[in-house]
């Protein structure tokens, strides 16, 4: 279970999001300054994103992430901060995106919606 979702079988309520989050199918090249692997985002909202990865980073890390989000005109950098990872995934937070950034991430999810 993901550290931001509830487990259905607790009475506990579910977390509310900051942001609404939608599916997607993106590449994530993140810039740690060692040769890795490019990561695919699963989901995305104005906060950030989540990825699956083989090579999850640690909670707390800070790097800058290269996203080629569909239909963009080419590919987005912003720094991130690992919130929280698992064996095959991490959520990453953006980290005072442009203000271009997030129109464009916002375009993206109204397409998805």
């Amino acid at each position: 279970m993901r550290p931001a979702e509830t487990d259905r079988s607790t009475s506990v309520s579910p977390v509310v999001r900051r942001f609404a989050r939608v599916p997607i199918d993106a590449l994530v090249l993140l810039l740690t300054g060692v040769p890795r692997a490019a990561d695919y985002a699963f989901n995305i909202s104005e906060g950030g994103l989540c990825v699956d990865t083989a090579a999850p980073l640690g909670p707390g890390t800070l790097t800058d992430a290269r996203i080629a989000l569909p239909r963009a005109p080419g590919p987005l950098d912003v720094m991130v901060r690992v919130a929280w990872s698992e064996e095959d995934s991490m959520g990453l937070q953006f980290l005072a995106p442009a203000p271009s950034f997030i129109e464009l991430v916002r375009r993206a999810l109204h397409r998805r919606q």
